[in-house]
């Protein structure tokens, strides 16, 4: 049931080449037993393609499952060797209850191994040398450990003997010196698996698609509830990552429907909300992101393009340059729109709660108001209390 450091590389080492010639991006793999079955789970990126990952040679290494679909979820939530017990229903709306105990865990981006009951965390740079490595040292370990039996054997019959102090006292020391060398070479495994190679290079974010508990749960929780979240924490903590993934988990089309179909309760929205989302998702008018530097912007497209948030130009804006991009205009009518210049400079320049103010009341004449952007843009609807702000495309005026 539980794996050794050594199980876990050699499984690793066997199976990426084969998901790397079908090209099914793997980024996790997880040993435990779910729901009373030992079973080894393949965390993806993006949707299960069916025709692919039911090929016997790939269905032979384990479950190919979504990370954000339900059951990946829940692991990566928990922690190794803590049993997880959450129920679902079935297509019959029947309640169905799991019992999940994940032991080990492969980042097979991070290129690290976790087990349980174990704190080090084994790092590598090339799972094949890592792999090599383990080998040759288990195997020293090994013909010592075999050194030191024979040794003791040798003792305990000199033991049956008359006048064998002497000679007893010499094996003893050398028992000492093989168990010593025995003891060095388990420490220098224990050393080269420490070696870290997590190195950001410079002018890149490093794309770490298996998040922390910690992390995994901030990505998870108050999902469509109204409540704002603040992600906060030093340099380094994993900030813009556990972001960006739950920008990705917001708008995850296959974990919003396998939520409500099983009624697990994560994402809080009605039908109705689901299917305005699910059309806001097939127009791509689903999200909009604001970075407060341009340098900060690159890093941010980067990263979003590598956990598969497409169309990063026309989402991700620098804010002074967004504002270049857009005007506000009013309308009695609906059909003869004027920019409120004021206003549009209030905008660009301080969007606070003071400046809200200010636009409602400056609203109050006009039967309609819309924010226009020149290109692309994503739609939305803000209520007020006079006035309803659309926006609109430049390609929707004619």
């Amino acid at each position: 049931m539980k794996e050794t450091l050594i199980h876990v590389a050699k499984q690793v080492a066997h199976a990426l080449p084969i998901f790397k010639r079908e090209r099914i991006p793997v980024v996790a793999r997880v040993h435990g037993i779910f729901d009373g079955t030992i079973q080894d789970l393949w965390f993806i990126v993006g949707s299960q393609n069916t025709s692919l990952i039911d090929k016997p040679h790939i269905s032979a290494l384990g479950n190919v499952v979504p990370r954000n679909s339900l059951i990946a979820t829940r692991i990566l939530n928990g922690e190794l060797g803590t049993p997880i017990i959450y129920t679902t229903k079935n297509y019959i709306k029947k309640i169905v209850e799991h019992n999940v105990a994940a032991y080990s865990k492969a980042d097979l981006k991070n290129c690290s191994i976790s087990l349980a009951d174990d704190t080090q965390v084994y790092t590598y740079d090339d799972i094949n040398d890592f792999l090599e490595a383990l080998q040759v040292k288990e195997a020293e370990i090994t013909a010592k450990q075999r050194e030191i039996e024979e040794q003791k054997q040798k003792i305990a019959e000199l033991k049956q003997q008359e006048n064998t102090a002497h000679q007893r006292s010499v094996l003893t020391k050398g028992l000492q010196k093989m168990e010593e060398e025995k003891r060095v070479l388990t420490l220098q495994q224990e050393e080269m698996s420490k070696l870290s190679r997590y190195i950001r290079k410079q002018g890149q974010l490093r794309f770490n698609p298996i998040l922390d508990p910690i992390q995994n749960r901030i990505k998870t929780r108050n999902l469509y509830d109204g409540t704002t979240i603040i992600i906060d924490g030093g340099p380094g903590t994993g900030k813009t990552t556990t972001m960006i993934q739950r920008l990705k988990y917001l708008i995850d089309k296959d974990a919003i429907e396998e939520d409500f179909v099983e009624e697990s309760g994560l994402y809080q929205l009605n039908a109705r909300q689901r299917d305005q989302l699910h059309d806001a998702i097939n127009k791509d008018r689903d999200w909009l992101f604001f970075s407060p530097s341009t340098l900060l912007k690159e890093y941010l497209s980067n990263a979003m393009n590598e956990e598969g948030l497409g169309n990063t130009n026309s989402k991700v804006w620098n804010w002074s340059e967004y504002c270049q991009k857009i005007s506000i205009e009013t309308s009695l009518n609906g059909t003869d729109w004027i920019e409120a210049a004021d206003i549009t400079d209030e905008v660009k320049n301080n969007n606070s709660s003071e400046n809200l103010h200010l636009m409602e009341k400056s609203f109050t004449a006009a039967s309609q108001v819309r924010i226009v952007m020149k290109g692309n843009f994503i739609g939305k609807c803000y209520e007020f209390s006079t006035a309803g702000i659309a926006f609109i495309g430049e390609e929707e005026l004619n």
